[in-house]
C-alpha cells in the first residue's frame, strides 16, 4: 500500500512548521518515506548507518520521530509479538498483518472484524487490530521439497534472507 504522506508532504509539513531541513532529518525521512516500511527506531538506525556511518545517532532518530509522529506525518504503533515500537507512513486507519516467522508488516485495509459489536452506550474512537500469522513467502518456503544434495534452500522473504538446513529424520526432512 502507498503512504499516505509522501517524503514530498513530509518536507512541506515540516518547513510550514518551521522545522529546519538537516543532512541527518533528509536522510531519516528518505529512509522511511521511500526504502522502508513500518521500521522500528532501531532498524532506521541501523539502515542508516549502513550506508552512512556515524553520520545519525540513535538519539537523533527518536528525537525526529516524536517531532514527524507529532505532526501527524508518521503513525506509531506496537507490535504485540515483537515488544517493538514501529513507525507507519500510512496515517490512515488501518491494521496490521504480522508474520511470527519473519516479523514482515503488511498493511490490512479492510473494517475491524470487532467492528459492530461493541456493546450499547459505547462511543468508540478508534480500533487497531493485529493479525499474526505466517506470510505468503514463509509459507511456501515451509512446504520447499526435500531434495538430496541440496542441503540448504534460500528464499527472499520482504523483510530478510531466510535459511533452512534441510535435515534428514526417521520421521522425514524437516526445516530447522
Amino acid at each position: 500500500m502507498r503512504a499516505s504522506v509522501t517524503l514530498k508532504k513530509a518536507e512541506q509539513r515540516l518547513e510550514v512548521a518551521g522545522i529546519r531541513m538537516t543532512a541527518q532529518r533528509r536522510l531519516i525521512t528518505e529512509y522511511l518515506f521511500v526504502r522502508l516500511s513500518h521500521p522500528s527506531a532501531e532498524q532506521l538506525y541501523e539502515a542508516i548507518y549502513a550506508d552512512y556511518p556515524k553520520v545519525v545517532s540513535i538519539t537523533t532518530i527518536y528525537n525526529n520521530m516524536r517531532v514527524l509522529r507529532d505532526l501527524g506525518l508518521v503513525k506509531e504503533f506496537y507490535i504485540h509479538h515483537s515488544g517493538t515500537t514501529r513507525y507507519d507512513t500510512n496515517v490512515r486507519p488501518h491494521h496490521h498483518l504480522y508474520c511470527v516467522q519473519c516479523g514482515s508488516i503488511d498493511d490490512y485495509t479492510e473494517s475491524a472484524p470487532l467492528q459492530g459489536r461493541i456493546g450499547p452506550g459505547f462511543q468508540a474512537s478508534g480500533a487497531y487490530v493485529e493479525i499474526s500469522g505466517t506470510c505468503q513467502s514463509c509459507s511456501y518456503a515451509s512446504k520447499l521439497p526435500y531434495h538430496v544434495g541440496y542441503p540448504k534452500e534460500e528464499w527472499r522473504c520482504k523483510n530478510k534472507l531466510q535459511r533452512y538446513s534441510i535435515v534428514k529424520s526417521p520421521t522425514g526432512p524437516s526445516f530447522t
